[in-house]
Formats: C-alpha cells, sequence, structure tokens
C-alpha cells in the first residue's frame, strides 16, 4: 500500500508540475490574467503541500495512510477543477472572446450592475 499511496503522490507532484509549467509558458491576455495567477497560486500550492508531504518522515506510516489518502483526494480534486475550468479558458482565449468581454464589460457599466474581479 506505501508504495502504491507514494506513487499516486509522486504523480501528483509531476502533474502539478507539468500544470504549472504550461501556465508560465502561456502568453496570458491581460482579461485572464487573474485567472491565470489564480490557477497559478492553487496549483503550486498544491504542488508544495505534496512535495512537503513527500518529505516528511510520516508519509507512509501504516497509521496515516487513511489521512494521507484523503489529502491526496481532496489535491486531486483541486487540481482537476483547474485543469478542466481555468486552464482551458486561458488557453484558448482569443481575440473573439476579447470582444464579447469588452461588449459584456461596457453593458454592466452602463446599467450599473456591480462586476466582482477574478480571484
Amino acid at each position: 500500500m506505501q508504495e502504491f499511496l507514494s506513487g499516486l503522490v509522486r504523480d501528483l507532484e509531476r502533474r502539478c508540475r507539468t500544470l504549472r509549467d504550461r501556465l508560465v509558458a502561456m502568453q496570458i491576455d491581460p482579461d485572464v490574467g487573474d485567472h491565470a495567477l489564480g490557477a497559478y497560486r492553487v496549483v503550486e500550492g498544491i504542488r508544495r503541500e505534496v512535495s512537503s508531504l513527500l518529505d516528511d518522515p510520516s508519509f507512509g506510516s501504516r497509521e496515516l495512510w487513511s489521512n494521507h489518502l484523503q489529502l491526496y483526494k481532496r489535491w486531486v480534486e483541486q487540481v482537476a477543477l483547474v485543469e478542466n475550468f481555468p486552464l482551458p479558458f486561458i488557453e484558448r482565449y482569443g481575440e473573439r472572446d476579447r470582444l464579447i468581454t469588452r461588449l459584456t464589460q461596457r453593458l454592466a457599466e452602463q446599467v450599473r450592475w456591480p462586476v466582482r474581479s477574478a480571484p
């Protein structure tokens, strides 16, 4: 079980590094910069937590397997959210999106609709 959990966690660390590197390598449009920064913070935060767990001497001890597995599951859910929502949006944001974003912003301003900025 220890080798299995260790393999899962190491794979998650590699997955986070890959996502982080993809975000860093992109030319980010200013319209989605806040979303990219938020996604980067989530992925890098999880990568650091995973790395810390891997360095923890108690990692893999039989008594903590269920705790470590729960941590792993929570981290995987958070990474999946980044992979499935902000990442595709950031990668595919283009000129047509920019036009509709500007139009929507103007309409919201005209009707004085409060617009919350991205995290």
